[in-house]
Parts: C-alpha cells; structure tokens; sequence
C-alpha cells in the first residue's frame, strides 16, 4: 500500500542469459547406456556458470534388472526482484546452486507388466536465497537433502494400468548458522496412486490419490518468524476424454474431489473442489 514502510518502487531493469549446451548417448554392446552433457550459462549479473550431468545405466537382460544412477550440477539464477529492488534487492547476488547424485535399481517381471524400482538420492545446495534482519536478499544457507522412493508400475491387462510411489525426504538446513534444524515444506512422508482405466478405443479414465505429509512452515506474520505445523492431507482428483472423431475430443476433470481443506503455503488457500469440461481439437 501507498506510505507503507515497506513499500518498493521497482524500477525497470533486465537481465540477459545466453548458453550453449551439448549432451551425447552411448550404447555399447546393448546392456549398457549412458547419456552425458555440459551445459555452459553466461548472466549479465553475475558472470558464466557451467553446469554438467552424467547417467549411466546397465541392463542385466537374462534377469531383466536394470541399475542406474545420476550425478549432476545445476544452479538457479536469482529473479530481476531478488537483484534489483530498491528496498530489498542485492546486485551482488551469487546464484543458487546444486550438486547431487542418485542411485537405484529397477526389477522387470511377468513380461515387463510389473515393474518396481528403488532410488535413494542425495542433494547439497549452496548459496541459498534469504534476507538478512533489514530483509535484505543475501546468499547464506546451505542445505541437504537425502531420501530414497519406491514406485511401481503394474499392467493389471489390457485396460487398466496402476502407477504408485512413495518418497521419504530428510531436508536439514546445514548452513554454518543453522542448527540443523528440517527445511520449510518439505515433507518427509509423499505418496502417490495412479489408476488409468482405457475403456474403450475412445474413451478413457483417470484417478490420481495423492498424499503429502505434516511439515513445518514459518509465520511471517510474527517477528521473528514463528514456525507452525502444517498438517497432512489427501487429494483425489478424477479425470476422463472421449474422442467424438479423429480431430475433435471431450476431456472433463474434477480436482479435490473429497473438498479437502489444506495449505501448500502458510496461509495462503488451496481451491475446493473444482470441475473442469472442455474440447480438444487436432489439427
């Protein structure tokens, strides 16, 4: 508002990214694959960043086990407001960035109709967007995130197929004036079930169940921010098409089905229950 203390006149400011990238494949003797590639950022604001990414795999065909991992770098640039707010802007700000790895295994069985698959990662973040007591956009947290999912993909037959998966995510900030202490929503306990059902060769339906867990968020409200619970919830959402013709189809959605009252973000509302109709054209 207008004579708020706190009020910013962003001025009118750009900022200019170019890069280059280039990424290979390799088979070699059709049991081993790998995908590598670097990737080279130069920001008007803060200069070149070269980032990178190698994931290597091999397929045991007689068992039919795959094992896979990943290692890459990224980064995040910070937004034209972090930079350039008069009040809460910092031009000497450094990007974010990220270095992590991954590695799992995958079992094919009942001729690749059933899948199951385990993954345990590991992510270390620097450079970490905050504000300082004035509110002022700094680089200062570090942070860590380590976990592992579990997801399978069944073919029950020819009409339905079941996707499920569940992650366990520990998130600590470990930055040298943290304390260790959980990331702000990010839950330790997800969970996914996806059921497609094709009922016909023109129509078909879709059922999403997703789960969140309880994490903790802050109150800016308060000063200094207060850290409150935000609780776990449930969300159904339904989804069907029917292709009248070739070109033309019929697609309607139904988010939230069981109206549930939750939050993503401290205070800040999700819709209710929500229905969605419309048509498709394929030109």
């Amino acid at each position: 508002s207008y004579g708020s203390p706190y009020e910013s006149y962003f001025p009118q400011k750009s900022a200019v990214t170019s890069g280059a990238y280039v990424q290979d494949q390799l088979n070699i003797g059709k049991s081993f694959f790998t995908t590598a590639g670097v990737r080279y950022d130069n920001h008007s604001q803060f200069g070149p960043v070269t980032t990178y990414r190698l994931a290597p795999a091999y397929i045991f065909w007689k068992t039919g086990t795959k094992i896979k991992a990943t290692y890459g770098t990224a980064f995040k640039a910070p937004s034209l407001f972090y930079l350039f707010d008069p009040a809460y802007g910092n031009q000497n700000l450094r990007p974010e960035k990220s270095a992590g790895w991954d590695a799992g295994i995958e079992q094919y069985l009942l001729n690749s109709d059933l899948t199951i698959g385990l993954t345990y990662f590991r992510n270390s973040y620097t450079d970490l967007f905050g504000f300082d007591n004035n509110f002022k956009t700094i680089n200062i947290d570090k942070a860590l995130t380590k976990g592992f999912e579990f997801y399978l993909t069944a073919r029950i037959n020819s009409m339905l197929n079941v996707k499920a998966n569940y992650t366990y995510t520990d998130a600590k900030d470990v930055s040298l004036s943290g304390t260790g202490t959980e990331l702000i929503r990010r839950p330790k306990n997800k969970a996914g079930l996806d059921l497609f059902y094709n009922i016909s060769g023109t129509a078909s339906a879709n059922a999403d169940f997703i789960y969140v867990g309880a994490r903790n968020d802050n109150d800016f409200s308060t000063y200094p921010a207060s850290t409150v619970p935000l609780g776990g919830y449930l969300v159904v959402n339904l989804s069907a098409t029917y292709n009248i013709s070739k070109p033309v189809g019929l697609y309607g959605k139904i988010e939230n089905l069981l109206n549930k009252r939750y939050e993503e973000i401290f205070g800040y509302a999700t819709p209710g229950l929500s229905g969605y109709l419309g048509i498709k054209l394929n030109l």
